[in-house]
């Protein structure tokens, strides 16, 4: 992820330094609360569970590299050959995956039904890391903090939507 700048790998790009805030919004549960250094927990476990708790909070980030779009099918398929990787935890592991075998003309759609563990080994093995929640919140909203990564407004045919790229009904 760090690179010098002539060193990219093909299919990443280049997001340099920033400070930024980062807003966070989550429902607050039993657990998972995030740590605010030098802050008290917007919430306390025991009064407000199913609230939404929002703040702020300063983030640095020094330059990296991202992939330009997510792991796809293909890319996992070859992994696994090159590897022979098994999951942990096996139960629904490529579950939309039929006999082992990425299904005809899924090939390109970002690869699911892995958890986080597989999403590392696949990482390791191309010489990556997954990203933070702040790079990852950073490279797609930009320095602007858009809601979008093309910008505020909603656009038709910027996103998967489910309305292309074959039948869903094939990949649930």
């Amino acid at each position: 992820f760090r690179y010098g700048a002539n060193e990219i790998p093909k299919g990443m790009v280049a997001v340099p330094a920033a400070h930024l805030r980062v807003k966070t919004e989550y429902r607050n549960r039993e657990c998972g609360f995030y740590d605010i250094p030098g802050q008290e927990l917007p919430v306390q476990p025991s009064r407000d569970l199913h609230r939404t708790v929002s703040f702020t909070r300063a983030v640095g980030l020094a330059p990296y590299a991202i992939d330009v779009t997510p792991v796809t099918n293909a890319q996992y398929a070859e992994f696994l050959r090159l590897t022979g990787y098994r999951p942990a935890e096996g139960e629904r592991f490529l579950h939309h995956w039929k006999e082992g075998r990425v299904p005809p003309g899924l090939e390109d759609h970002p690869v699911v039904y892995v958890d986080l563990q597989d999403a590392r080994a696949y990482a390791r093995w191309a010489g990556k890391r997954l990203a933070t929640e702040e790079e990852w919140q950073y490279a797609a909203q930009g320095p602007d903090g858009f809601a979008y990564p093309w910008g505020n407004d909603w656009k038709d045919g910027c996103s998967n939507d489910g309305r292309s790229g074959g039948d869903r009904k094939s990949v649930v």
